[in-house]
């Protein structure tokens, strides 16, 4: 029986972005069993009308925080794949024929995969070489511990998420690292090279590429020794 992907999006004021991912997961699910959940955190703009334009599908809280908008889009999920995506992260058109190949496997439980910069913000060199040597670090630390996170793509099996306990929701950054680690001593995760997401530039743009990734190496190697996050929220960027 083919896969069941239930597409899983928090959202907070992100009517720029959004449209744009939307459409491409409706592109790529095509010939597919796929269902979006946007869950909304009382967005004010546009966000909720331009979500309702795509799906049914749309929840929006009272409460903000990513890690309890995920688990709960995760708790009203079909699906027996959760696919995890940020707003302003698009999907390819082979998107889901890649995850179907992927997960015939029943060893594996869940996947990350590359990012890239999306070709209509005209990344500078140094910007695409930047993501280059970002996708190959993730890779490469996958040989020694699987880590994922938003903006790849958090693709895991309902039943792992749910036995892995999903999202801390006291922790708004490195949430994501925090389940894939936690879920990986469940099952196995794979990296899949040949898959490749893009995303905006909106916040390496804001922040510069230098400061951006000293921040996250910090909040890393922080949450590796002390197993919790440095930075307690990222400030919104759109």
């Amino acid at each position: 029986m083919p896969p069941h992907f239930s597409v899983i999006i928090p959202t907070y004021h992100e009517e720029r972005a959004l449209d744009g991912t939307l459409a491409s997961i409706s592109t790529a699910g095509r010939g597919h069993m796929t269902e979006v959940i946007v869950v909304d955190g009382g967005s004010t703009d546009g966000t909720v009308r331009i979500a309702q334009g795509h799906t049914r599908n749309v929840h929006v809280l009272h409460a903000r925080g990513i890690s309890l908008a995920r688990n709960h889009g995760a708790r009203h999920a079909h699906g027996d794949i959760l696919v995890f995506l940020d707003s302003d992260t698009m999907v390819p058109e082979n998107f889901f024929d890649e995850l179907t190949g992927v997960f015939r496997d029943p060893q594996v439980c869940g996947a990350n995969c590359n990012v890239m910069p999306c070709p209509d913000s005209q990344p500078t060199r140094i910007e695409n070489a930047f993501y280059m040597l970002w996708g190959r670090a993730r890779a490469a630390f996958y040989h020694i511990k699987p880590c994922g996170t938003g903006d790849n793509g958090i693709i895991i099996r309902k039943h792992t998420f749910e036995d892995a306990g999903g999202f801390d929701e006291g922790m708004h950054t490195m949430e994501d690292l925090d389940l894939v680690f936690r879920a990986s001593r469940i099952g196995r995760f794979v990296f899949i090279r040949g898959l490749m997401l893009t995303e905006s530039m909106r916040r390496i743009r804001s922040v510069g590429i230098i400061r951006l990734s000293c921040t996250y190496i910090c909040n890393f190697f922080y949450y590796i020794v002390r197993k919790r996050p440095r930075i307690s929220s990222w400030e919104p960027v759109r």
